[in-house]
């Protein structure tokens, strides 16, 4: 029974049944209690089968029947220690009883707790292995935007072309093409503003006579002028630079020359041997149609204001040259071709003495057959018409009044020499239209 001479086989029989062991204990302690003429005791019946490995490959087996000894059977092999060469023993077993071979067993109680240190030293460098694989960042999402080419001043947002603003798409999607911002209304600029398509956006200039509000032509406010709306707007300019803009015509202003903080001009190319070194204001307006100038200046005594009418205005030296015309108080310059013209209100100058001071201007331009409008307050028109049919002209004055404005109209009966300007102020009127003549003595005519 070599498998129970050493531990090592011992502990790996153990390990392979503990059933096997506790039977095992149980026998060897009734051998070892037992004496020479003590039959085995019998316990449940169960034979019991030892197999060593020397016997483990031949198909028989000792079994031993705990109630009989075995009779006649052949003499036991021999258990020597696995050192002895085989000396078979001195003394003869007795007729009736079955020797059993004495089993060498080492100390069981070392053998457990050798084990048990096994058991323990192999758990002791049991290195556990951490099996847990985080899962990997898959990254951010794909763009949908890639691969998408929108085209100049185009860009992708989710997957989708979009124009940059100012710029609209085709059907195609091929590019983004600008937008007529003024031709589809969309322009922000002022009624009294020009509005001008650039590439991505636009632009609003206001008319002239008209000033930009908020420097973008989205406001723009009637310029200066004493004849109607504007009437209370701040002047602005009135040099040669920045001359003041004339909203529309007949034009009427108050000034003062001494005033003026430009003094550059002192003779016009139009009347070169006349002095005009003192300040001078200057008024610029536009002419859409040929037609007739007409101004008329009023100044008081010691004050000496001239009117010079010019067109492309350059400096030559201290010399204005483009004058058309020049008079003191009243100037009238027929046939003249449309455009851009210049006026300006200078001071006149004996060569020791300026004469610069208050002064009110009036200018018109008169076209043959052309309406002219003149926009007198919220809700009023004054309309003029200079009709020309060969030797036969006359002039029509129509005032249309929105009487949702608040506006009345009432008659007036003048009386004596009053003209209609005194009669406008004497009731607070806004406007008058004459409907009748004096004769020489001032008598009235008519009953308006």
């Amino acid at each position: 029974m070599q498998a129970f001479a050493y531990q090592g086989a011992l502990y790996d029989h153990i390990a392979m049944d503990w059933r096997t062991l506790t039977t095992l204990f149980s026998v060897l302690s009734f051998l070892s209690c037992s004496g020479g003429d003590t039959p085995l005791p019998s316990d449940s019946g169960t034979d019991f089968t030892f197999v060593s490995q020397d016997t483990a490959t031949d198909s028989g087996s000792t079994t031993l029947d705990p109630g009989t000894a075995p009779q006649d059977s052949a003499p036991p092999a021999d258990l020597s220690a696995p050192g002895d060469p085989g000396t078979p023993t001195d003394t003869a077993p007795a007729p009736d009883q079955q020797s059993l071979p004495d089993l060498a067993i080492a100390d069981t109680s070392q053998a457990i707790d050798t084990f048990t240190e096994d058991l323990v030293e192999e758990e002791d460098t049991f290195e556990p292995v951490d099996t847990f694989v985080p899962p990997t960042d898959p990254g951010p999402p794909p763009d949908p935007c890639d691969g998408i080419n929108c085209g100049p001043m185009g860009y992708c947002s989710g997957g989708a072309c979009q124009c940059d603003p100012g710029y609209e798409a085709n059907p195609a999607w091929s590019a983004c093409s600008d937008v007529n911002e003024c031709a589809q209304g969309l322009a922000a600029c002022d009624g009294n503003a020009t509005c001008s398509n650039t590439e991505g956006s636009y632009s609003c200039s206001c008319s002239p006579g008209f000033t930009d509000v908020n420097g973008d032509g989205s406001v723009c406010s009637m310029g200066y002028n004493a004849c109607g709306v504007g009437r209370f707007s701040p002047k602005v300019g009135g040099t040669l630079a920045n001359p003041m803009e004339v909203p529309y015509l007949p034009m009427v202003d108050h000034n003062n020359t001494a005033a003026s903080p430009e003094s550059n001009i002192a003779t016009y190319d139009c009347a070169p041997d006349t002095l005009e070194t003192g300040q001078e204001i200057v008024y610029r307006f536009v002419a859409d149609h040929p037609g007739t100038f007409h101004a008329k200046l009023t100044d008081p005594a010691g004050v000496d204001i001239d009117i010079h009418l010019v067109q492309n205005p350059v400096m030559n030296g201290s010399q204005m040259t483009g004058c058309i015309g020049r008079a003191h108080e009243e100037l009238t310059l027929e046939n003249l071709p449309a455009g851009e013209y210049w006026v300006f209100a200078d001071s006149w100058s004996s060569g020791s003495i300026v004469y610069s001071g208050t002064y009110t201007l009036a200018f018109e331009w008169i076209s043959d057959n052309v309406w002219n409008e003149v926009p007198v307050d919220t809700g009023i028109v004054w309309s003029r018409l200079r009709s020309v049919n060969g030797a036969d002209t006359q002039t029509i004055n129509q005032i249309t009044v929105e009487l949702n404005h608040g506006w009345d109209l009432q008659p007036h009966k003048h009386s004596g020499c009053t003209t209609i300007t005194s009669a406008g102020d004497s009731l607070n009127a806004i406007a008058g239209v004459n409907g009748g003549f004096f004769n020489g003595s001032c008598a009235s005519l008519d009953l308006l």
